[in-house]
Parts: structure tokens; C-alpha cells; sequence
């Protein structure tokens, strides 16, 4: 069952790679949206006021337990590289590394600093297999820092974003349950909720398999 789900993922992950793809995907929802907005207009949909805040208040509160989830992994998964990095500088900066052999400066202070000296060594043509594979290393965990800044930043800015909206519809919920409004508004939010969840399987599945 594991392996079914995760195939299924795959394919859909795979559905969502390249623009045309994409604005298939978005042609499809704004077509079941004005789907739903047909639906409503003829049949005259009616949703509960008490509905309508218990599923913008759930919204609002599954969110802000997700940023915090993902800080608090972004944080612990900062701190595990932060030690494999410290220990690869001592290993590398020592004097009986293989990259004094080749002559390079033993005074790295980060990843970075030590993949570009070991690419200035070398001229990006490495033999020996230990620094190739430290190379490797070196350049999955860069991607890595830059990966947990740049893209959970943006699905944490994404997900607070629909906090905030969901937070306007909460204060009106009252007033929104009018039968041409109410499922639309339903239907937007939940699909702004799955989006994320999508983005934050996505993050996750890069984070492990970059490991």
C-alpha cells in the first residue's frame, strides 16, 4: 500500500513538472470553480454560519501548527548539518588531509569557502576518490541550506498568506453564507490548503532524498 501511494505521488509530482503542464492544472480548476459557481447559482446551495467558522477556524489553526511544525524542522535539520559541516572542516583543515596533499589552505570556515578551494586545487577534475566524495557532500549540503531558506520561506510566506485570508473570511462568516458565495469560497480556500500540503510533501521528499 506504501509503495502504491508513493508511485502515486510520483506521477502526480511528475504532472506538476513543466508550465504547460501546470496551466493544465489550473485550467481544470478554474473550470470545476465555475463548475461549482453553476451548481450554486442553480440550486440555490446553503451553508451554515457555524460551518462556515468551523472550517476557516480549522483552516487557521491547522496552518499555524504547520509554520510551526516546519520551523522547528528547518531549525533541528539547520543544526544537523551545522555539525556534519564542523566536522568535515576539522577533518579537511587538518594537516594530514587529502587536501593538504593537494596543497589547499587549511583554514575553511564553511562549506562553501572549502568546495571553492578544492574547485580552485583542482580545476573541477578530481581523482582522488575520498575528496571526490566529499566534494559531493559539500555540494548536497549547500543546496540543502539553500533549499530549507529559500523554498520553505516561500511555502511558509504561502501558508501564512491563507491564514490571513481565511482569518477575513472567519471574521465574516456571518455574511458569507449567501448560496452564490459560500461554495465557491469553500472550494478556493480548500484547494489553496491542498496546494500547500502538496508543496510541503514536495519539501519534504527533496529534503530526504537529498540525504
Amino acid at each position: 500500500m506504501e509503495e502504491f501511494l508513493y508511485k502515486k505521488y510520483q506521477n502526480l509530482g511528475t504532472f506538476f513538472t513543466g508550465s504547460r503542464k501546470r496551466q493544465y492544472f489550473y485550467f481544470i480548476v478554474l473550470l470545476g470553480l465555475v463548475g461549482v459557481i453553476t451548481l450554486e447559482f442553480y440550486l440555490g446551495f446553503k451553508v451554515e454560519s457555524e460551518t462556515m467558522f468551523w472550517f476557516f477556524s480549522s483552516i487557521v489553526q491547522s496552518l499555524m501548527t504547520l509554520i510551526g511544525f516546519m520551523g522547528v524542522a528547518v531549525i533541528f535539520k539547520y543544526q544537523s548539518i551545522a555539525i556534519i559541516e564542523e566536522r568535515t572542516l576539522r577533518k579537511m583543515n587538518d594537516i594530514t588531509s587529502v587536501l593538504s596533499r593537494i596543497g589547499g589552505r587549511l583554514n575553511s570556515t564553511s562549506d562553501e569557502e572549502l568546495l571553492m578551494i578544492i574547485n580552485y586545487k583542482t580545476q573541477n577534475k578530481i581523482i582522488d576518490v575520498e575528496l571526490k566524495r566529499t566534494k559531493e557532500d559539500l555540494e548536497s549540503r549547500i543546496w540543502l541550506k539553500q533549499f530549507l531558506g529559500d523554498y520553505m520561506l516561500k511555502i511558509s510566506i504561502y501558508a501564512f498568506s491563507v491564514v490571513l485570508l481565511s482569518l477575513f473570511f472567519l471574521s465574516i462568516s456571518k455574511f458569507v453564507t449567501n448560496p452564490f458565495f459560500a461554495v465557491s469560497i469553500l472550494y478556493i480556500c480548500f484547494f489553496l490548503v491542498a496546494d500547500i500540503l502538496r508543496l510541503v510533501i514536495k519539501g519534504i521528499a527533496s529534503t530526504i532524498s537529498s540525504n
